[in-house]
């Protein structure tokens, strides 16, 4: 009994600091979710989207941001193109949200056509995005299952 003592010592240090990163991890997302709102929303009211409409904008980017984060961490023993597609999801959702905070932080807008023109595509973009993540942590667990 006492060599097993050692052993889990360690491991109830690793347990605590993986809960203690998971905990950090939501906290960041939800302050980031709340930070980046004004942003995004601005973005969709410059467009012309309503204002009601506009208000889920930033909705449908944190929900992407909490799929692509769930395909990372899901696609880590996947092939390279798998983990790949995650990683480059996650960098350019990143990437386009902070946009949107820079353009509103600048007082700054996207040109109006662009602007258009990117509310008009991004549900659908991000469906899509969403889609393939989802067939490719599908594959990834019909392989481990057939392991």
């Amino acid at each position: 009994m006492s060599e097993q003592q050692p052993a889990r010592g360690p491991r109830v240090l690793r347990v605590t600091a993986l809960v203690a990163v998971c905990a950090g991890v939501a906290a960041l997302a939800a302050a980031a979710f709340i930070f980046s709102y004004a942003g995004i929303h601005s973005v969709a009211l410059q467009a012309g989207v309503n204002s009601r409409l506009a208000r889920g904008y930033p909705f449908i980017l944190d929900v992407l941001l909490v799929i692509v984060l769930a395909a990372v961490l899901a696609l880590r023993g996947a092939g390279w193109p798998s983990k790949l597609l995650a990683w480059i999801s996650l960098i350019a959702l990143l990437a386009a949200a902070a946009g949107a905070d820079a353009l509103h932080a600048a007082h700054d807008k996207l040109p109006t056509r662009t602007a258009e023109i990117t509310v008009a595509i991004l549900p659908w973009a991000l469906v899509l995005i969403a889609f393939v993540l989802l067939m490719a942590m599908l594959r990834q667990a019909r392989l481990r299952r057939s392991q």
